[in-house]
């Protein structure tokens, strides 16, 4: 994130350069919202219903990882990364998902890994 206040200081272009920061910052956001948000969807709507786990879907946690993986999807701009957040919460609310594989403790390793590490 660019410091608005300080690209604000710039003489003359400097307000300027400030809104169209913003503007990107924003449709960048965004897009990565709509990303995780589609392939979460897609990832779900996969699985049988008698597979998911609707008590951890409508628990604290899940909502708290939900609200992680959002975050750090609007820090990256790779798509790919993206989509393992989708994989990691699809995962966590499939009866099947393993006990090994802790969304709070993987969300923040995939976060630290590079595209290329992918």
């Amino acid at each position: 994130m660019v410091p608005q206040a300080l690209v604000g200081t710039i003489p003359i272009v400097g307000p300027t350069i400030a809104a169209v920061v913003s503007e990107v910052e924003r449709q960048r956001a965004e897009e990565s919202t709509n990303t995780l948000l589609r392939e979460l969807s897609r990832m779900v709507c996969a699985l049988e219903n008698d597979k998911l786990n609707f008590a951890y879907l409508e628990s604290r946690d899940f909502l708290d990882r939900f609200t992680q993986a959002y975050w750090l999807g609007e820090q990256t701009r790779d798509e790919t990364k993206i989509r393992l957040y989708a994989a990691i919460l699809a995962g966590a609310v499939s009866l099947d998902r393993s006990q090994f594989l802790e969304p709070e403790s993987v969300l923040p390793v995939l976060a630290e890994l590079s595209p290329a590490d992918l």
